[in-house]
């Protein structure tokens, strides 16, 4: 059944319990790490979840019958897939440098979680990225800008040469994933996330 879903910023937010259980099941970690740290940390996420994140009844402020001021929820492939989106991604891609199937396991799937997380929500409510989908822009402008930055630093600061060979590849993926999620705490402070099912 389709979803949708009403982004305004407010102190806490409005979150439905299936969305909690997807993001617990769902945390871009799952692929890399071993089963029982990924148990562990659904169960730690499910937790915060619950203890941060309000459950009451969706405001009436949205109860008229108009349906215009909701934004139905989208694939990743869907939201990642507008030109400007593209070229963002071609540059990750081109500046990590991992083989095809590392950088789809690895960076592609942390981004495409990303983006099913914040899906079309605003980064800000009249500061940059305003718009529907400026949080997806802005977590893929920092990522590409990180990177660059990133590009410049030999990692870890005064350790060999052998030694920053050998981790550059993890560097380069924790600076990464750091700046991807640099701001994931937003929809659960600055914004009220409200979801609704279609019908």
């Amino acid at each position: 059944m389709p979803r949708s879903v009403v982004p305004n910023f407010r102190s806490g937010v409005k979150i439905s319990s299936e969305l909690e259980r997807r993001i617990a099941e769902n945390a871009y970690y799952d692929s890399i790490l071993p089963d029982h740290i990924k148990k562990a940390l659904a169960a730690m996420a499910a937790r915060m979840l619950r203890t941060l994140f309000s459950r009451s009844s969706p405001r009436s402020e949205h109860d008229d019958t108009s349906l215009s001021h909701l934004v139905q929820l989208e694939a990743p492939s869907v939201l990642l897939q507008p030109a400007h989106r593209q070229q963002v991604l071609h540059q990750i891609a081109a500046i990590t440098a991992l083989p095809p199937e590392h950088y789809r396991g690895l960076v592609l799937a942390a981004i495409e979680r990303y983006a099913a997380f914040v899906q079309r929500l605003p980064a800000s409510e009249a500061h940059h990225h305003a718009g529907l989908g400026g949080m997806l822009d802005h977590g893929l402008e920092v990522t590409l800008q990180a990177l660059l930055i990133r590009r410049g630093k030999l990692l870890p600061v005064g350790a060999e040469p052998e030694r920053i060979g050998k981790v550059h590849d993890l560097w380069t993926y924790a600076v990464l994933t750091s700046a991807v999620l640099h701001d994931i705490g937003k929809p659960a402070v600055d914004q009220d996330v409200m979801l609704f099912d279609a019908g």
